[in-house]
């Protein structure tokens, strides 16, 4: 186990060797060691993927922790071969769109969900203090090993028990509050049942779960009926109280039960490729597709005010992924290969660069895909992200870690545990380790194929790195 030190984060830590000693350490300094405070590596030296990986096991290994040999943060794998007995050749990943903006853990970090590549998700327990993972429901469910779901979902921001769930024109919620019966889903809305809205009969061929308000009260989704990811151009919001609102992004035309109704504000109109809400629910982030008229922005989200029918285009550097806060936008601008800026959504021309310094050497190909759940109302708590990239050897800092950005100024970025992909897996998630961060921002569960070492979906114990190397769950532990 690693030993933290106040005051200069920039060297690199070592191991302790006596036990004790570590944790009369831990308990006088550790306390520190948790959000916004973290302790982690803010170095620029470069870490190659060590040699040998550590042991997380093979075809099995659930519920194995590591600890990473050079960031000294604890790894615990979640899923393996068999976690559904019922399809042991199931690849297992964070979050079914392949977006990091999924929020798939609960309020106190007791119960996160994944999915698998066949579309099923899985809810499962976390116990923070002995970090170990467990299936639900198993006496119900023994034949898949557990409760398993038939879509991916997104939990409350108010209530630890609570998850909800898209399916078709319907919001769903499944309250877990009882441990040990498994809940059975409870409507919240149809889009389909109130005038204004959706026709009766709709039928949803695509969506994009933009999740819900940091209190609960605002969902947003996108959706199509004629086709899969990027043929969709409505953009529909429920508030609690009041009713939904659509935004056509094809015909520019708002309508719905409450608010103001007609043409938007600019001509550009547009076809759907994802959709996110801002944490203050004020927002409707919509990802274009494919331009039908009058684009002026294609590579970076249209901000719609729900409550109106103002849509907002950002002007200038734009590009990378990004994500949202409670007012606020960050985005990979592509400006420097890992540069990071920090938008208001009512003025989006109005940006500012969030890091100040860069490892020297870095050069493309680089990727990220930021999450930030842990958000505070003034958007001021770092986001995180994990890095990809193909290059071997590392030409520098940061390729394929787990990374901790703030946004509140002081340009420290946070360097956790590499991600241990190859970067060359044949399932999204798991090439681009695609990750979530807890909402009390201890945690962090990502995708990985963990080098290779994982066995085989055919179920042997070794594959073809890009051809059929499975990928399962594992959480890096943010805090300690």
């Amino acid at each position: 186990m690693p030993i933290r030190q106040k005051g200069n984060q920039n060297k690199v830590k070592k191991p302790l060797v006596f036990t004790l000693v570590f944790m009369i350490f831990r308990l006088t300094v550790w306390a520190d060691c948790a959000p916004p405070n973290y302790c982690a590596r803010t170095d620029f030296k470069t870490a190659q993927v060590p040699s040998p990986v550590p042991n997380v096991g093979n075809l099995t290994g659930a519920n194995a922790v590591v600890v990473d040999p050079d960031f000294y943060h604890r790894i615990l794998r979640v899923t393996d071969a068999h976690t559904n007995p019922a399809r042991p050749d199931s690849v297992y990943i964070t979050a079914a769109s392949g977006f990091a903006t999924e929020n798939i853990w609960n309020t106190d970090s007791t119960l996160f969900l994944i999915s698998d590549t066949k579309g099923a998700a899985y809810p499962f327990t976390f116990d923070p203090q002995t970090l170990r993972a467990s299936r639900m429901y198993v006496s119900s469910y023994p034949s898949t090993g557990g409760m398993k779901l038939r879509h991916g979902g997104f939990w409350s921001r108010v209530n630890p028990n609570i998850l909800y769930i898209l399916t078709g024109t319907k919001i769903e919620k499944y309250d877990f509050t009882d441990r040990f019966t498994p809940p059975t889903p409870q409507l919240v809305y149809d889009f389909t049942f109130h005038p204004n809205c959706l026709p009766a009969g709709f039928q949803v061929t695509w969506y994009s779960p933009g999740g819900v308000s940091a209190d609960d009260s605002v969902f947003v989704l996108g959706i199509s009926g004629s086709g899969t990811q990027g043929t969709g151009h409505q953009m529909l919001a429920y508030k609690v109280g009041s009713g939904c609102r659509i935004y056509d992004t094809a015909t520019g035309q708002v309508t719905g039960n409450w608010g103001p109704t007609g043409t938007i504000n600019i001509p550009d109109r547009y076809k759907l490729h994802a959709a996110q809400i801002s944490q203050d629910g004020k927002w409707a982030l919509c990802g274009p597709s494919a331009c039908m008229a009058n684009c002026s922005e294609t590579t970076s989200p249209y901000f719609w005010d729900i409550g109106t029918t103002m849509v907002k285009v950002p002007e200038r550097r734009l590009g990378g992924h990004w994500v949202s806060g409670f007012s606020h936008w960050v985005n990979n601008d592509q400006n420097h290969i890992a540069d990071q800026t920090k938008r208001p959504f009512l003025d989006p021309s109005s940006l500012s660069s969030l890091i100040q310094n860069y490892p020297t050497g870095m050069k493309f190909p680089l990727d990220q895909h930021p999450s930030w759940y842990n958000d505070d109302p003034s958007d001021s708590a770092p986001f995180f992200t994990a890095t990809w990239s193909t290059l071997r050897p590392f030409p520098a800092a940061w390729y394929n870690e787990v990374l901790g950005i703030t946004c509140d100024g002081s340009g420290i970025v946070w360097r956790f545990a590499h991600t241990f992909i190859t970067a060359k897996s044949q399932t999204f998630d798991t090439r681009y380790a695609i990750g979530t961060v807890s909402q009390d921002g201890r945690y962090f569960l990502l995708s990985s194929d963990w080098m290779g070492r994982l066995g085989s979906v055919r179920g042997s114990r070794t594959c073809r790195v890009g051809t059929n190397c499975r990928g399962d769950v594992f959480i890096v532990e943010l805090s300690q």
